[in-house]
């Protein structure tokens, strides 16, 4: 999350980005939650694993269609662009796209649009 506020995709954890799922009646923001993964990749120099190889789903939102989706694309290309860098603490090798942001669903109550991707990562233990 600190990274794509750095990149300026969001302000502020707890504002407008959040780890899991947002508050009740968020009517606009940024969510990355957990989706499983693959097992890990393990290597001749480490005992056990050396790379977890985690997923998760990124999913923007706003009432306004076209922002919640230039939010989403903004976060895609953002996380696209990680390779061989440390964020908060943990080395990641790689952060994939697995596709290009699309139409989760548009709330029927609120009309609030919800545009998202899924990735994975490949990590060092954390």
């Amino acid at each position: 999350m600190d990274y794509l506020i750095a990149e300026g995709v969001a302000t502020a954890v707890g504002t407008d980005i959040f780890g899991g799922f947002a508050p009740a009646n968020t009517l606009l923001g940024l969510a990355i939650t957990e989706t499983g993964g693959f097992e890990g990749e393990r290597t001749h120099d480490v005992p056990g694993v050396a790379y977890e190889r985690p997923t998760f789903q990124v999913r923007a939102w706003e009432k306004d269609y076209l922002a919640a989706r230039a939010k989403a694309r903004l976060a895609h290309d953002s996380l696209a662009n990680v390779r061989n860098r440390m964020l908060s603490g943990v080395w990641y090798r790689e952060i994939t796209t697995l596709q290009s942001p699309f139409l989760i669903l548009r709330d029927p109550e609120t009309e609030v649009a919800f545009i998202g991707f899924n990735c994975r990562a490949d990590k060092e233990p954390s």
